[in-house]
């Protein structure tokens, strides 16, 4: 990330096709801009209770789910729940548009 491409783990999270986003922080989280770039890029964002704001944000936003321990992670991957997750997150931004001088271009080549 730079002042030339501030989104730029946006950017890599949407290239590697990031479904499913683990922040398992040890500690309580007073920001995590992890978190707000994985949402960002359209990633579900688990995490568990004791992560602060982490938690906080997931559930203001729904962009996860908040887990209350490692077994309950486990048990979302080992059932295959977290796939749901994965196939649900796959739907295209509708609000997230990229503009060019395509359409421009074309008319430029006109006779």
């Amino acid at each position: 990330m730079s002042a030339q491409v501030p989104d730029a783990m946006r950017a890599a999270i949407l290239e590697e096709a990031l479904d499913i986003v683990v922040l398992w922080s040890l500690c309580r989280e007073t920001f995590s801009l992890a978190a707000y770039e994985a949402a960002a890029a359209g990633a579900f964002i688990l995490t568990h209770t004791d992560s602060g704001n982490i938690a906080a944000f997931i559930r203001s936003e729904g962009v996860g789910q908040v887990l209350n321990n490692e077994d309950e992670l486990t048990d979302l991957f080992r059932s295959g729940r977290v796939a749901d997750h994965a196939r649900n997150r796959r739907k295209p931004m509708l609000y997230d548009l990229s503009f060019s001088e395509t359409t421009a271009d074309l008319l430029e080549d006109r006779p």
